[in-house]
């Protein structure tokens, strides 16, 4: 599960985060797309009924998945998130992509790399909070 896939799942592409309960103890989150409504059966073959999380903290002991689109490498993913912003551009400056949305730029050799943080950024997370990803 990369952290970098989540924080887009999350803060750009609008994913929700769902629960379901295993035994009185243990807990499986989920990180899915948004359109799902309050309570869904997982369709990649977790099983089970899952309730979208409301807030609070996260019980333990919990499991967490994420099975979603690969943004930070796979292009096709990471077009789908540059798509979200219409003043986005891409260049090649020598082996670096740079990704500007409006004032926020963000660069890598990766380009899929450089539109999620672009992308994150342009949500108004900072470096600190996307942190290693």
């Amino acid at each position: 599960m990369s952290k970098l896939n989540v924080l887009v799942a999350e803060r750009v592409m609008g994913w929700k985060w769902y629960v379901r309960r295993d035994s009185m103890t243990q807990y499986f989150y989920a990180l899915l797309p948004p359109d799902n409504g309050e309570m869904v059966y997982h369709p990649t073959g977790y099983g089970g009924l899952f309730q979208r999380v409301t807030g609070g903290e996260v019980p333990q002991p919990c499991s967490v998945s994420y099975k979603g689109p690969a943004f930070d490498t796979n292009i096709s993913d990471a077009m789908e998130v540059f798509d979200k912003f219409p003043n986005a551009t891409i260049r090649k400056e020598g082996e670096m992509y740079e990704v500007d949305i409006g004032e926020i730029q963000a660069d890598s050799i990766n380009v899929c790399k450089a539109i999620c943080l672009a992308a994150l950024r342009a949500v108004g997370m900072t470096d600190a909070e996307i942190g290693e990803a």
